[in-house]
């Protein structure tokens, strides 16, 4: 292992460039007026919102599996793993991403889960605690909340309306007031899937190529379809995204066999790279 940097040494200044990464957008925010848009779609050192909530669910899951599976005996740095899934969580919570909270909720399940099974314990303990952590997380995201987006504010407005209009839908108008309604729900994702479906459709052995979905003619916003599965069929169509999955699915089995003797050996950098895999994929 010589030469090269642990994966747990990686992530550490992950999580420490992050914590600089907040306190930076936090002054500036501060010091300048910024639009809510532009906040989510260019914030400050960051290409996207989201770019910050794929970090973010990396640090708090690694961090995670981190803790269940090797914690360490000093008290200070189990303070500071505790800490740094919660500033993980708390800021997915804020940044809105439904599909990250899902995603984190998901993979700390199944890797209590896993790790549970392995050691034959009990996972009320980290049960217990992943959920005060996420009740804690939420709180702290609804605090800082400044922008429309924040925490699930968004989720609740959603909600509102759709009922609102759900109240107002009689007779036929039904059927298109719920399509709206998943599209919104969705936040605009389903028009985009409908669509990258329909062009898979028209050309299903090879697909469109490359950055396939770009070329859709129909297509009035983004350049890609938000979803790898449906963005694999598109662009090589069967053929290509059957090779994908086939991949795909062989690294999953690769890992799932691996994974009893990872906990028993308590090798961390093993689950927690699968862990991080694992999250990111889902999201």
């Amino acid at each position: 292992m010589q030469g090269f940097i642990r994966i747990e040494k990686l992530i550490i200044g992950l999580a420490l460039g992050f914590v600089v990464l907040l306190a930076v957008q936090f002054l500036y925010y501060h010091q300048f007026v910024i639009s809510s848009q532009d906040w989510f779609s260019e914030p400050p050192f960051a290409p996207h919102i989201r770019d910050q909530g794929n970090l973010a669910c990396v640090i708090s899951m690694s961090f995670l599996s981190w803790w269940l599976v090797k914690k360490p005996e000093a008290r200070s740095f189990q303070l500071m793993m505790v800490l740094a899934i919660w500033m993980g969580l708390s800021f997915i919570f804020w940044a809105g991403g439904r599909a990250a909270i899902a995603s984190v909720a998901v993979t700390s399940l199944m890797l209590i889960g896993f790790f549970s099974v392995a050691n034959r314990s009990n996972p009320i303990k980290s049960l217990a605690l992943i959920g005060l952590l996420f009740i804690l997380a939420f709180i702290t995201a609804e605090f800082l909340s400044v922008y429309p987006w924040n925490g699930i504010a968004r989720s609740v407005a959603d909600a509102a309306q759709i009922k609102a209009a759900a109240a107002q839908t009689t007779g036929a108008q039904s059927i298109s007031t719920e399509s709206v309604d998943l599209n919104r729900l969705t936040t605009g994702r389903m028009n985009m899937w409908m669509m990258s479906l329909k062009a898979f459709w028209a050309e299903p052995w090879l697909g469109l190529g490359p950055y396939g979905y770009f070329f859709i003619p129909e297509r009035v916003y983004d350049d890609q379809p938000h979803n790898f599965i449906i963005q694999f069929l598109v662009e090589w169509g069967v053929l290509g995204a059957g090779c994908m999955f086939v991949l795909m699915l062989a690294c999953f089995v690769f890992v799932f066999k691996r994974l009893p003797e990872a906990f028993k050996n308590q090798n961390v950098s093993f689950i927690m790279a699968s862990t991080i895999i694992c999250v990111l994929t889902l999201h």
